[in-house]
């Protein structure tokens, strides 16, 4: 055995804590937890923490991303620094997500998506928007169908210019061509006319988008990335739910 731990030397990485002296500690913060478990492991030649990158820019995101790959990783876990980023065992949503090698060309193709709403921004975003609303047309309904809302990709100079490009197009309520349910209603309503360029890893199933909906799920995009504003383009000439749909479904063979 000893021989054999010397040729293939092992190494327990810990990436989370969530309990410590008889302590649960599901009800804190990401980086709450995360200062507990630098205090609480003692590092060594057996025993590490998992390597990480404290970032909000996706460049940095994907630049780890393709290092983790380099090196014959599975991929990477995306955790939310927020104050709210508590662990929720068995919880599938955005506080942390697998970026897996399959993702990353999943899609080769960018999309042109019509901006129907946008977020405030807080943090570094406060003062502009933080995130858009973008939905697909649906031709045959001629409505607009939400399929993702859009905050990575943006430079610094497009956030800032964001609401002046955008204050022209305010609504004081959702457009009657947007489909649009509750769960993604956007602080501010706006009339479908701006195109966006989008860039995302894959298409899945949603509770929340009405993009190509049947029998209560729609489609979404994960990993979303703006690309560039597209002004020579009407609405009507953005990607169809019908092509969204059939990249789903060649996707899924």
């Amino acid at each position: 055995m000893r021989e054999f731990s010397e040729k293939i030397p092992v190494k327990y990485i810990v990436f989370d804590i969530m309990y410590l002296d008889g302590k649960s500690l599901l009800g804190k913060s990401y980086p709450e937890r995360h200062k507990l478990l630098e205090k609480t492991v003692r590092r060594d030649r057996y025993l590490d923490l998992a390597a990480r990158r404290v970032t909000s820019n996706p460049d940095k995101i994907e630049e780890f991303f393709q290092d983790c790959l380099r090196r014959k990783l599975e991929g990477i876990v995306c955790k939310s620094c927020s104050e709210d980023s508590y662990y929720r065992a068995g919880a599938r949503e955005w506080t942390w997500i697998k970026w897996k090698k399959e993702y990353a060309s999943r899609l080769s193709d960018t999309l042109d998506l019509v901006v129907v709403g946008a977020y405030k921004g807080r943090g570094n975003r406060a003062g502009t928007y933080g995130s858009l609303l973008c939905a697909a047309y649906n031709k045959k309904k001629d409505v607009f169908q939400t399929v993702t809302r859009l905050g990575a990709g943006f430079s610094e100079r497009d956030l800032d210019s964001m609401m002046d490009r955008l204050k022209g197009f305010h609504e004081k309520a959702k457009p009657a061509r947007v489909e649009a349910l509750k769960e993604v209603e956007p602080d501010v309503w706006l009339s479908p006319q701006v195109i966006v360029e989008v860039l995302a890893s894959e298409i899945t199933e949603s509770n929340v988008h009405t993009c190509a909906r049947k029998k209560g799920k729609g489609l979404a995009l994960r990993f979303p990335r703006f690309k560039r504003w597209r002004p020579e383009k009407n609405a009507e000439q953005a990607t169809l739910a019908g092509e969204i749909r059939d990249m789903y479904k060649a996707s899924r063979r």
